[in-house]
């Protein structure tokens, strides 16, 4: 029943948000700023996504989310635990109303399309282009699907690649 509302409530925000917001396709070499929304189900290497932000010499913001944990496991990125979590199960109202305040140009959701939290952080979200791995709620501009098995580093290259290939 809660996830029924859930889902009710967030096509309801997507919705509304979609209305206001401008999309638009942008080339990556005119990206300067990313937002980068990660699950702790997802099996990767901080190392790994540490090196794939310094290598893309653009200015990534990661927000890590671990609902089932009580304290953030990483210092350096934006953590969400079960404390920021509302009753629905989407982030309370203050971490959407701090994600409306920040601006970027480009939104990667890396998470399940069964994370009702992260889809509502990427729609919360400020972002010219908004990239998901699903087109479940329609929060995402721009869709390319992580295969079966694929390891997220690779999938994050993929993205790049198809973003490179976009010209203005």
């Amino acid at each position: 029943m809660v996830q029924s509302i859930s889902k009710i409530i967030l096509r309801s925000r997507i919705k509304k948000a979609n209305l206001a917001r401008s999309k638009n396709f942008v080339p990556w070499d005119k990206i300067t700023k990313i937002a980068l929304i990660l699950e702790s189900e997802l099996n990767f290497s901080k190392h790994d996504i540490d090196n794939f932000i310094e290598k893309s010499e653009k200015l990534v913001e990661v927000f890590y989310i671990e609902l089932k944990s009580k304290q953030a496991t990483y210092s350096d990125w934006n953590c969400f635990t079960k404390q920021q979590k509302s009753i629905f199960g989407l982030p309370v109202n203050s971490i959407e109303k701090n994600m409306v305040d920040k601006k970027f140009d480009l939104v990667i959701n890396t998470c399940s399309p069964n994370n009702l939290f992260a889809i509502s952080l990427s729609n919360s979200t400020q972002a010219i282009l908004n990239c998901g791995p699903d087109k479940t709620f329609n929060e995402a501009d721009f869709i390319v699907m992580r295969e079966s098995g694929q390891k997220l580093i690779d999938y994050l290259k993929n993205i790049v690649t198809y973003l490179k290939m976009i010209k203005s």
